[in-house]
């Protein structure tokens, strides 16, 4: 994930007839590591204390801190209002999709502001739904340890309102969704187009998952 932020953000600032530079690029590796590491938090109640430490100090020498600061916030919150599946209700797969969609969007969007680069909002959307997709490729990978971690994501929660065989069609549509905005992004924006182009080995590789990886 380091490697493809890194990428992703030294091909946004070619676009724009730069580059990222060393520091940048090395506080875009150590955000990705923070991110990782409170990911582990929220999920599992896991957290080296000492490392913590050590790369939220590297963070405040290589990263706007005001950014940093209403990351680690906005994060907080949107984990304690994360779906919880043992609650149930109809709602819980639309809610557990919009918490997903806001973590990405959030945690893209912090690493945009470390990254000192303007991105135009198609070109931005268009990354939220490749990693959107990828998010579903690797929830397919990993519903059955999420399910039994009670974790909320794209598969587990459909398993709440669903028979398993009924899980299929809805979780299709939803790549089907993020690829659509994807490809409409290139469309409207040239520098989108590696993004489609991602976008689209990503859904040929969720939907091929969708059909051995989920519960017959």
């Amino acid at each position: 994930m380091r490697v493809l932020c890194i990428a992703t953000f030294e091909y946004l600032a070619r676009l724009q007839g730069e580059t990222l530079g060393a520091r940048r690029r090395v506080a875009i590796a150590h955000a990705c590591d923070f991110g990782s590491m409170r990911d582990d938090y929220y999920d599992h109640h896991r957290l080296d204390s000492a490392e913590y430490r050590s790369l939220r100090t590297t963070l405040r020498r290589t990263a706007p801190e005001a950014a940093t600061s209403r990351y680690i916030q906005e994060l907080r919150q949107a984990e304690r209002s994360r779906p919880v599946l043992s609650a149930g209700g109809p709602d819980v797969a639309s809610a557990t999709i919009d918490y997903r969609t806001g973590v990405l969007d959030l945690s893209l969007h912090w690493l945009q502001v470390i990254s000192g680069l303007s991105v135009e909002r198609v070109t931005f959307h268009a990354l939220v739904c490749l990693v959107g997709l990828m998010q579903i490729a690797d929830d397919l990978l990993d519903w059955k340890d999420d399910q039994a971690d009670k974790l909320p994501s794209y598969v587990t929660a459909l398993l709440l309102e669903r028979r398993r065989t009924a899980v299929a069609m809805p979780l299709r549509a939803q790549a089907d969704t993020l690829l659509k905005h994807t490809v409409g992004a290139a469309k409207q924006d040239t520098g989108a187009v590696p993004f489609a182009i991602a976008g689209l080995l990503t859904w040929t590789f969720a939907v091929a998952l969708i059909k051995v990886r989920l519960p017959k």
